[in-house]
């Protein structure tokens, strides 16, 4: 199931760099972006519209969807977020272990964090991978300006 973490893991995938798997068709293309505009994961142009004009298509109704379903959290901005669905959902830490929860989200290590080599922007790599995500880069872009505009929602 797509909702299962542990799908993701592949244990191939340990022994071959970020290069090679970039460069493979392990790679899905935008992910995200075909996820929520219901768009199947494939390229194929049965349409009367370039592929320019589906692709552009698909990102628009992903934003509409962003835009209007969700609140949108970041993790380069973890505190804030988390701030924001407390607020939202009337989360309140009361006891001893709820504040240590909390605080583990937030300021801990988590158990299943793994580090990644950074790529470089620029390089073959971020171009391969960007090459293959460009839409889902684009809905990143635009969560971020949601994010800034939302923040009218949580004045105190």
């Amino acid at each position: 199931h797509d909702d299962d973490p542990t799908t993701y893991y592949d244990p191939d995938l340990a022994y071959i760099s970020l290069e090679m798997y970039a460069r493979s068709k392990r790679v899905t293309h935008n992910r995200m972006v075909r996820l929520l505009s219901n768009a199947p994961n494939n390229d194929n142009n049965d349409s009367l519209m370039t592929q320019e004009q589906q692709d552009q298509e698909q990102l628009e109704l992903a934003k509409t969807v962003l835009r209007t379903k969700f609140l949108v959290a970041l993790l380069e901005r973890k505190g804030e977020s988390y701030a924001r669905l407390e607020q939202y959902f009337g989360w309140i830490a009361t006891t001893p272990h709820e504040r240590e929860c909390r605080d583990r989200i937030l300021h801990w290590n988590w158990s299943n964090k793994h580090s990644h080599p950074t790529v470089e922007e620029g390089s073959t790599v971020w171009d391969l991978l960007m090459k293959k995500n460009r839409l889902d880069m684009q809905l990143y872009e635009y969560a971020q300006e949601l994010f800034a505009q939302q923040s009218t929602l949580f004045l105190h």
